[in-house]
């Protein structure tokens, strides 16, 4: 087979994500590459069938001990912590997503939701859910304000530090690891918070909601964003559990219905709500377009050959995440909600 041209006329031919991968790293043309694998799989069945990625992936089915819904509960980050987001699955993310960010950057785009904040340099923010940092670097550049940082897994503390002193921006943004199972409080009299997956995937909504609730300023907002289930009935699903495993903080999610239930329970009034599952399946997509830049850069520098795995670990992680959206069991939720006083 060249690379510039391979015969078929059968332009019906479809790659995996798997086989896509391949074709871009040998530097043959995706759908060229499928119709060869087409024009192949007729001739020589069995022997296709037998074929092998150059660099195999494990299986990635979940282990018999890990299927019951206990397994599910959440693990909290002494267990797993390090093991979820490796200094390596940091890099690739970052690969994929740009620097700073170790998944699709919704936050930046939510020019409506933050505006209502009114933010600026006199102000002192919470954002819990930090990840890797660089939305937080460039508020407290673009705006000058101050941030505490929060986050439960320490890899992505540790990076975000490394990033924020590197750019002379710690007197600014104070970063921390936090458990919301310890018994420390959340720090600080916040003007207002911003809350990513980190509130949606937590078992304990309710105890982060009070100490949020506690943490603000009598005018305080939060801008909450994360995604939701469609209904209970999604958490027993085998695509679900499936989806669950393959992100690997099992989280612990609720419907939108039920969330805004705690909202008002805890004393919070929704301003604002906007299902931005759309907009996150175009980032998501616009994200794997540049695949092939990726692997490129890949191939250029023989040090990033072990992300190659994780690339594609990576991409069916994300593939099943746009199936589950399209199909309605997740959704990408974002809320604006204001602080009310207690009446409990």
């Amino acid at each position: 087979m060249s690379e510039t041209s391979i015969e078929n006329n059968d332009t019906s031919a479809k790659l995996s994500f798997q086989q896509k991968v391949q074709a871009w790293w040998k530097g043959y043309d995706p759908v060229e590459y499928a119709q060869y694998l087409k024009s192949k799989h007729e001739e020589h069945r069995e022997e296709l069938e037998a074929m092998e990625l150059s660099q195999p992936l494990p299986e990635k089915s979940l282990p018999e001990s890990e299927q019951s819904s206990d397994y599910l509960d959440f693990l909290d980050d002494s267990a797993q912590g390090e093991e979820i987001w490796s200094l390596e699955r940091i890099e690739t993310g970052q690969l994929i997503w740009g620097s700073g960010y170790h998944e699709p950057n919704c936050l930046s785009a939510m020019t409506e939701a933050i505006d209502m904040l009114a933010l600026n340099d006199k102000q002192h923010i919470l954002h819990l859910g930090c990840g890797l940092g660089e939305f937080d670097r460039n508020l407290a550049t673009d705006i000058g304000l101050k941030i505490t940082s929060l986050d439960l897994c320490k890899s992505l503390v540790d990076s975000h530090l490394a990033a924020t002193m590197m750019e002379g921006l710690d007197s600014q943004i104070t970063i921390k690891q936090w458990n919301s199972d310890s018994d420390n409080a959340l720090p600080g009299n916040f003007d207002h918070a911003i809350v990513e997956g980190y509130l949606y995937s937590q078992d304990n909504k309710i105890h982060i909601l009070e100490q949020l609730h506690s943490s603000l300023t009598a005018n305080g907002m939060v801008l909450a964003l994360g995604p939701c289930v469609r209904d209970k009935t999604v958490i027993g699903d085998q695509d679900y559990v499936a989806w669950a495993h393959e992100r690997g903080d099992f989280p612990q999610l609720i419907s939108c219905e039920d969330l805004e239930t705690l909202f008002t329970d805890t004393g919070f009034k929704v301003n604002y709500h906007r299902n931005i599952s759309n907009f996150y399946k175009t980032l998501i997509h616009t994200a794997w377009l540049g695949i092939k830049d990726v692997m490129h850069q890949i191939k250029e520098d023989p040090q990033k050959a072990p992300f190659l795995p994780m690339i594609i670990s990576a991409g069916e992680f994300w593939a099943r995440t746009t199936r589950m959206l399209d199909d309605g069991k997740l959704s990408m939720q974002l809320y604006v909600l204001s602080r009310t006083d207690r009446t409990d």
